[in-house]
């Protein structure tokens, strides 16, 4: 290699790294997305608690634009709300999600909050009517496990992944099942310096022709501190048209949260919680999840019995 050429290849790799947004002394460089993914998990396990502001805007052929406002607050403390356990190492998780969306029959407001016994849900609206649902710890449990091996991708409806996840691992976790990513060129979020991933969608045989429409073929991801990594950005497009976009309009982290323990109790006025599992258009979602980790559990099972290939 020509001494030119081998200072334009330094000149190259030094400009990337000086894009890279700022690290702490002595933290691992990131140069793939699995290092991103490490830096993200450890940012996650050092939260205690979260508050955060998101908007998400969802582009439907031939329809206005209906943007949805998520308030998200999660905690992670030791036993019930207000209480210590002296030597408890295990955190519980307490979160609570307050969900907007603007119709043009009306808006639509759901409260989703967890606790370790379990999810509590209020849904009202001029279109949906009021509702108050419950999703008992076991269930909540199973649904945490779908989660996890399934991938989280989107704010969870009723029953979905944890309310916190779209700002963590578990959302990147499950994109790379879906999407071919790679690290792409830093960019700048609001004025915060961000990590950009960004990929295209795996080929899917599953999906029927019209659903597959549906589908974003490429992802952008923008994950920024500066001190701890959240998604500061997200957008799905297909064929060059934007299908959703997720955008971070305000975070505290630790002790720049101030919470009351009230905030993740919801009790109906005047009535008492409905089984989700009771209602068929809520529980839609909770059946598909759980039909899918069956079929997945199912396959692992099938591919451990048949071992190795030889």
């Amino acid at each position: 290699m020509s001494s030119l050429l081998m200072s334009g290849v330094v000149l190259s790799a030094l400009a990337a790294m000086s894009q890279q947004p700022k690290q702490e002394a002595g933290e691992k460089p990131v140069r793939t997305v699995q290092d991103l993914l490490e830096r993200i998990r450890a940012a996650d396990k050092a939260e205690g608690a979260v508050r955060a502001k998101l908007v998400m805007e969802n582009t439907v052929p031939n329809q206005p634009a209906m943007p949805v406002v998520l308030d998200i607050l999660t905690v992670r403390k030791r036993a019930a709300a207000g209480a210590a356990k002296p030597g408890a190492a295990k955190l519980d998780t307490w979160s609570r999600t307050d969900f907007q969306m603007k119709m043009p029959q009306g808006p639509i407001q759901v409260t989703t909050v967890r606790t370790p016994n379990g999810i509590r849900i209020h849904q009202s609206g001029a279109m949906t009517g009021e509702h108050w649902w419950k999703i008992d710890k076991e269930l909540m449990t199973k649904l945490d496990t779908a989660a996890k091996k399934l991938g989280a991708e989107a704010p969870a409806g009723a029953g979905g992944p944890a309310p916190g996840a779209l700002l963590g691992a578990q959302l990147l976790e499950g994109l790379t099942r879906k999407f071919d990513l790679e690290l792409a060129k830093p960019a700048s979020v609001d004025g915060v310096e961000c990590y950009h991933v960004s990929g295209k969608a795996k080929e899917r045989e599953d999906l029927p022709p019209g659903l597959k429409m549906l589908q974003p073929d490429k992802i952008d991801l923008y994950y920024g501190g500066p001190k701890h990594l959240v998604l500061r950005k997200m957008v799905q497009q297909r064929e060059g048209v934007t299908l959703m976009s997720v955008s971070l309009r305000s975070v505290a982290v630790n002790d720049a949260v101030k919470y009351t323990d009230d905030e993740f109790e919801l009790q109906p006025a005047g009535g008492k919680f409905q089984d989700i599992m009771e209602d068929p258009v809520a529980s839609t979602r909770i059946r598909l999840m759980l039909q899918d980790l069956g079929k997945l559990e199912e396959e692992q099972r099938e591919s451990e019995t048949k071992g190795p290939k030889k």
